[in-house]
């Protein structure tokens, strides 16, 4: 608990105490831990459809339709699309 003691002075609460220096022990660790992720964010990719939707007209059965979607990646790591659906 953290909590001090009636008793203690507020010096004791910065210098003294394994709570104190656990906790601050614990905050390091998190903080570090979560600069990394902030870093790596801006490294990633980001795919960008110019057209990411088309209307298509009836066609009889057996007809091709062909469309070039035109994907680009404004991001800074390597685009990967692993899978496209129709929709």
């Amino acid at each position: 608990m953290l909590t001090p003691a009636l008793d203690s002075k507020p010096d004791d609460l910065l210098t003294g105490g394994n709570e104190v220096k656990s906790m601050l022990i614990f905050l390091f660790c998190i903080v570090s831990s979560v600069c990394p992720v902030w870093a790596q964010e801006a490294r990633t990719p980001k795919i960008n459809i110019e057209e990411p939707a088309v209307t298509l007209k009836e066609v009889m059965e057996g007809e091709v339709i062909t469309h070039d979607f035109k994907v680009i990646n404004q991001g800074e790591e390597t685009l990967q699309i692993k899978a496209v659906r129709p929709g």
